[in-house]
This record gives C-alpha cells, sequence and structure tokens, in this order.
C-alpha cells in the first residue's frame, strides 16, 4: 500500500533540498571569485545560493506551524547526505568510505527517530 506524505513533509523535505542545494550553489559561486568585493555579491551562482536560502526559511516555518521541532529538525542532517552526494557528482569531490558509513548512520538514526 502507498502511502501519501503530508504537506508538513513535503516541505520539511523541500526545505532539506533548497538548503543543501543552497550550500552547492555558493560553494561554486564562492570558488569562481578571484577576490572578494561588493560586485562580487552579484554573482549568478551566489545569487541562487541565497535566494535558495530564503526559500528554505520559509518552508522550515511553514513546517514548523504543525511539526514537533523534534520531530523536523533531525531532517536537517540529511542536508550533509545531500550535500555529500552533490559535491562528489557535481564538484568533483570524493566520497569515502567514512563518507558513505556517515551518510547511511545519518540515514539510519532518521528512521529511528520518525519511525512511529
Amino acid at each position: 500500500m502507498i502511502q501519501i506524505l503530508s504537506l508538513e513533509t513535503y516541505t520539511l523535505l523541500l526545505s532539506v533540498i533548497a538548503s543543501a542545494t543552497a550550500h552547492v550553489m555558493l560553494k561554486i559561486g564562492a570558488a569562481s571569485l578571484r577576490q572578494i568585493s561588493f560586485v562580487d555579491i552579484f554573482n549568478p551562482w551566489l545569487m541562487v545560493g541565497v535566494f535558495l536560502h530564503g526559500l528554505a526559511l520559509f518552508l522550515w516555518i511553514f513546517t514548523l506551524r504543525t511539526v514537533d521541532i523534534s520531530k523536523a529538525y533531525p531532517f536537517l542532517a540529511l542536508g550533509y547526505v545531500i550535500v555529500a552526494i552533490a559535491g562528489h557528482f557535481f564538484l568533483g569531490e570524493r566520497f569515502t568510505v567514512a563518507n558513505l558509513a556517515g551518510t547511511l548512520i545519518i540515514c539510519f538514526g532518521l528512521f529511528l527517530v520518525v519511525h512511529k
């Protein structure tokens, strides 16, 4: 039987995905900077990263209206999982056995927290 996720669960997951994507965008933007100046903040990668952080914050606040923070906050650990995988595939960063083990531990821990 397929269980439909609640709106709050979707917004929580979208918040984490938006935040993790924002971090990747900020990394790409920061890596392209030769120096830091006022003009540099208008780098498209940085602007998208800032926008996505704002979106993530909005979704997070929407979620917290009805979800206990003790249930919602552990989902933020998924950000590490997303960023580690995105860093590997999009930025060429190493994804080691230790990264894999940490990722699996995070996923298992999240399962324990949210499992009813």
